[in-house]
């Protein structure tokens, strides 16, 4: 008899649960007593054989997972790397191909977790190392530069990381007008690890960062790039005679040019004797505080952002903004809404205001006052319109059985609110936007650059932090959003 591969051993283990379950099933109250025993008798040999199977299952699982790891070890020692991070095979045109051809985010969290692990003298497998002793050079030469200041760096490691761009990625020097150079005195930018804790660091602060809410990319410059789409939604395509020449209608082509914004965290202190201090962990400390200014300044203007003096356009600036056939449909909300199932009816028509098309990954975008007050709101059979879900399993909570976020600077009242049930009473605001938020582009160029200011809190005993990035937020299909505004 041939050997059952794991997937015909997990295929026969369904069908046997299928037939246990089954002769269980059949059993009822009026069968009789010998039949009853001959069925769960059945069942039960039924249910042995799913044990040994499973059982099976586990034994060839072990056997492969270990056959695997050993294949990975040996694949580790024949492209074993020396401290200087030079693969010995670099120049093989597959070298570091893999078969497995990672993501950029599965890339960035893998290499981001290895280096934690390095960090704290956990074991590593023998390609994990070989890995993070190209990565933990930067990691540690900024930790020195944020807790000691640049001179605390060895000469050869300060050396290293000046003229070895493929370890530090770039050491970026503000000056006084600003410019971007290369001066040895400059600020580093931060490298990749401390990047991703600052993001998620973030997500706090700008729902728009979410995982799977907007498209996020990352640049390693801040050059302008440009994204042409098509928009076809009037063209449909038609019968025809045989021998007959096919009508010719255009493409509707869209250039939509994405640039970079310069934002800065402004310069906060931390005391010299916290520095000191062993215990206290100043790159977190640092790495926080860059994340809350930054994610503040980012939540408010990728929503309500002008375009203007170096801001990022926001979506609800945009979506305003626009006239003629371009105009997207809103609708107005009245307060009464706010209190009784209208609410779950207003919603419904919210959705459907959407393009067809579009409406396939919407999400609301709301006020937390909005979510305390739709929370209450029960439909006509008595159902919450809000549930809560289960994040353990990654069921995000709903609105409406849409999943939403909130959003500190979508419009709150600018009057006090008349009642608990009453948190918008200003004619013309926007509570809530549904959309299709993958229509909305956030762009990183570079990421965040700290600079240590050692001599200006010299007087005061403090030293000085401050944090530059660059930013930008684009919408690129107006048709996949919509919003509710105040009537009263």
């Amino acid at each position: 008899m041939p050997k059952l591969s794991i997937e015909e051993l997990h295929e026969k283990a369904e069908t046997l649960i299928t037939e246990a379950r089954s002769k269980l099933d059949s059993i009822d109250d009026g069968m009789p007593k010998d039949k009853v025993n001959s069925i769960t008798e059945e069942h039960d040999a039924l249910m042995s054989q799913y044990d040994e199977t499973r059982s099976r299952i586990d034994r060839e699982q072990r056997l492969a997972d270990e056959e695997r790891r050993r294949e990975a070890d040996e694949e580790a020692r024949r492209r074993e790397v020396p401290m200087n991070g030079n693969p010995a095979d670099a120049n093989k045109p597959d070298a570091d191909r893999r078969d497995d051809n990672p993501t950029e985010d599965e890339r960035r969290n893998r290499s981001h977790l290895l280096v934690q692990k390095y960090r704290h003298g956990q074991k590593l497998s023998d390609q994990e190392e070989i890995e993070c002793r190209r990565k933990w050079p930067e990691e540690r030469a900024f930790w020195m530069y944020i807790q000691h200041g640049l001179n605390a760096l060895p000469e050869e490691v300060r050396s290293r990381l000046i003229f070895t761009p493929e370890e530090t990625r770039a050491i970026t020097a503000f000056t006084g007008g600003g410019k971007v150079g290369t001066d040895a005195d400059g600020g580093y930018l931060a490298p990749e690890e401390f990047q991703m804790e600052m993001i998620r660091d973030m997500l706090d602060y700008a729902g728009m960062l979410e995982a799977g809410v907007c498209r996020v990319i990352h640049t390693g410059h801040g050059r302008e790039l440009t994204f042409t789409t098509a928009d076809d939604t009037s063209n449909k395509g038609a019968p025809i005679a045989e021998a007959t020449l096919a009508a010719n209608t255009k493409l509707t082509w869209k250039e939509t040019k994405m640039g970079a914004n310069k934002y800065t965290t402004k310069v906060f202190p931390i005391t010299n004797e916290l520095l000191q201090d062993s215990v206290f962990d100043v790159e977190s400390e640092v790495r926080m505080a860059c994340a809350e200014r930054m994610g503040r300044a980012l939540e408010e203007h990728f929503v309500v952002g002008s375009g203007a003096s170096g801001q990022i356009a926001g979506l609800i600036t945009v979506l305003k903004a626009l006239s003629g056939a371009t105009k997207i449909r809103s609708l107005e909300l009245d307060h009464s809404s706010y209190v009784n199932t209208a609410l779950f009816d207003h919603l419904i028509d919210l959705e459907h205001n959407i393009d067809r098309a579009e409406r396939r990954n919407v999400r609301f975008m709301c006020h937390d006052d909005f979510i305390k007050v739709a929370r209450k709101v029960k439909d006509g059979d008595g159902n919450y319109l809000w549930q809560r879900g289960n994040t353990e399993m990654g069921i995000q909570p709903t609105l409406n059985h849409l999943p939403y976020f909130t959003n500190a600077y979508m419009q709150a009242g600018s009057k006090a609110a008349t009642a608990a049930t009453d948190p918008f009473p200003t004619a013309g605001m926007i509570p809530i936007l549904a959309g299709n938020f993958q229509n909305y582009i956030i762009r990183f160029a570079r990421g965040l650059s700290v600079r240590r200011l050692d001599e200006l809190g010299a007087l005061s005993d403090q030293t000085l932090f401050v944090g530059f990035g660059r930013y930008e937020g684009k919408v690129m299909n107006t048709k996949g959003f919509t919003y509710s505004k105040v009537k009263v």
